[in-house]
């Protein structure tokens, strides 16, 4: 395994900013809707803002007809984006997968207690993985290197994930969000992904993949998956997924 940290490239990051900035606000709300502070609507208090859904019980002299809102604190967060760099997303697909990286990093930004980690990997003249680390948690990192997501040879996924997951609980026991950006062709057979998603499913990694043109079925290796066939209907799918993927993690528990 070679660990990398890319250069900066502040021109594709701004192209690709260009064509995503639209849909940040949704996705900002998807994101911290799930697993992120959260607002309760508290109604039938004797105290607060008169609920006007209750002004005839008011004529009537009751008391509980307020409400308030208060916002539930939720815990700190991890999210870690692993975008396969392999020679297969070469083109429209690995501008896709950097759109989507560089999206969801502008996103999550605006999201308080989250923790972001994002690498991309590939493989050194096809013999080991190399892992580029654009972002790590708390580490102060040029967020531009983004810009620096490329295709280039293979990929083996079991092996991307389980690093990029070594490195996440490093840092942090967190609860994590893993998003996996790929056309889903590893180089490897797709038990050994689905096999890496499950063991780490039960170490406190919800896992969601985001498909560009998958090649195979991704019901093969990920429980819960998306097509990113467009931008503006990805974040309500992504944020369905995104529940179902924390919902059956904590059941595993």
């Amino acid at each position: 395994m070679n660990i990398h940290f890319p250069e900066a490239d502040k021109r594709r990051y701004d192209e690709s900013l260009s064509r995503v900035r639209r849909y940040v606000p949704a996705f900002s709300s998807i994101l911290r809707r799930n697993g992120t502070d959260r607002v309760r609507d508290l109604r039938g208090l004797r105290s607060g803002l008169l609920d006007t859904g209750k002004l005839a019980e008011a004529v009537q002299g009751v008391e509980n007809i307020y409400r308030q809102e208060r916002t539930v604190r939720a815990d700190r967060m991890a999210v870690c984006i692993l975008v396969d760099e392999s020679g297969s997303m070469d083109g429209e697909k690995i501008q896709a997968a950097r759109d989507t990286a560089i999206l969801l990093n502008e996103a999550l930004s605006t999201v308080r207690n989250v923790d972001l980690y994002i690498y991309g990997h590939t493989t050194e003249n096809g013999s080991f993985v190399k892992l580029n680390a654009y972002r790590e948690g708390r580490l102060r990192t040029d967020r531009y290197a983004l810009g620096s997501i490329e295709a280039d040879w293979s990929n083996i996924d079991s092996r991307a994930i389980r690093e990029a997951a070594a490195r996440v609980r490093a840092r942090t026991r967190e609860k994590c969000l893993f998003f996996v950006i790929s056309d889903g062709a590893p180089c490897e057979p797709t038990r050994n992904v689905k096999e890496a998603v499950r063991e780490l499913s039960r170490d406190g990694f919800s896992f969601v993949s985001i498909g560009i043109d998958f090649e195979y079925d991704p019901s093969e290796m990920y429980d819960n998956h998306v097509s990113m066939t467009d931008l503006s209907t990805l974040a309500p799918e992504l944020g369905k997924m995104i529940k179902k993927a924390i919902i059956e993690n904590s059941n595993r528990k």
